[in-house]
């Protein structure tokens, strides 16, 4: 065989072998094992669910499902939706803020009453599923609530009771940007890594996160120390899987991933409400308080969270979002 002859044949193997590996994880590992794309490092609380979720799905399993976990050092976390859609990744464990753009719906329900039971009942999970497999080519298996206390505002001073937060930034994803301009701030869109040096530098004045987590993040050694109550909406994390790669399990498999979804929704209420008691304690030994909003502004901030949630589902999913905000006013589920 002639040299150029040996040259083509090994550059086919060649691309014939890189072509098994740029295979998507749905075609390649379907039904043996399966990659969750998670939007948060294992120092940020939130993880807890997607790794209890994970424990449960292979005990349940015995040995005929194997599933890993890569997160944001892969691929950031505003930019996940896509490598799960397309099947780069099986399922995808993140916060419906993250990709609002593209979709409205997995915010709204931070502003939905906690009950998982009745949020399935209700056929709400299950319009959040469909829209998202049809558009997305996603499933939803999981809406994991981190507690009864969804979200708060931590500020580096105090609110003036006049004026609120008038003329300060304040980090935010989408889901708070109604309530801080409600204040008088400035939201801003940093991620997790941006925000402690934001606080210490003064690019921003405080930052908007869920209940859980400020003593991981150590974001109060930055001066974000005054913490403010009420509390906001119900923070909850989704797990969605790629509906191609859940066709292919076996009907065994797949039962397994959906029943195990409901149940570690019921685990994460309780690990979270837990967790945030202990934190609490630990925090006040280091310098942090908690405050009541401004007489003017406290009886309003919860509602002005709540609809400002369910306006943004509507400007970014327009008719699908309001569909969603007319189910769970008819359901009675918005939060309050």
């Amino acid at each position: 065989m002639s040299a150029r002859r040996v040259l083509i044949s090994f550059a086919a193997a060649l691309i014939a072998a890189t072509g098994v590996f740029a295979m998507s994880a749905s075609e390649a590992v379907a039904g043996s094992s399966l990659k969750i794309l998670r939007s948060w490092p294992p120092v940020i609380e939130a993880v807890r669910s997607i790794e209890q979720y994970h424990r449960q799905v292979e005990k349940a399993a015995a040995g005929e499902l194997d599933v890993s976990e890569v997160g944001p050092e892969v691929v950031p976390p505003l930019e996940q939706l896509n490598p799960v859609s397309t099947g780069v990744f099986d399922l995808l464990f993140s916060h419906g803020a993250y990709h609002a753009g593209s979709n409205g719906l997995l915010m709204g329900v931070d502003a939905l009453k906690l009950d998982p039971k009745k949020l399935r009942d209700t056929g709400l999970f299950g319009y959040i599923s469909d829209n998202y497999e049809k558009r997305h080519g996603l499933k939803l298996l999981a809406l994991t609530p981190t507690g009864h206390d969804g979200y708060h505002m931590v500020l580096k001073a105090l609110p003036d009771p006049e004026t609120g937060l008038k003329g300060r930034k304040i980090r935010g994803t989408a889901t708070y940007h109604p309530l801080i301009k409600k204040l008088g701030g400035s939201p801003v869109v940093l991620t997790f890594g941006q925000i402690y040096t934001a606080l210490e530098k003064g690019v921003v004045d405080g930052y908007c996160w869920p209940v859980y987590g400020l003593l991981a993040t150590k974001f109060y050694e930055a001066g974000a120390k005054y913490v403010m109550r009420p509390t906001l909406g119900v923070s909850r994390s989704f797990t969605a899987i790629n509906a191609k790669a859940f066709n292919k399990l076996p009907k065994k498999l797949q039962t397994i991933m959906v029943e195990e979804g409901k149940k570690v929704e019921y685990w994460s209420i309780k690990f979270f409400d837990d967790f945030i008691a202990e934190e609490e304690k630990v925090l006040k030994t280091k310098g942090v308080t908690y405050h009541d909003y401004p007489e003017k502004f406290r009886p309003h901030v919860r509602k002005w969270f709540n609809e400002g949630v369910l306006d943004l589902v509507v400007k970014y999913s327009k008719a699908d979002g309001q569909k969603f905000v007319d189910m769970a006013r008819a359901a009675n589920m918005v939060a309050e």
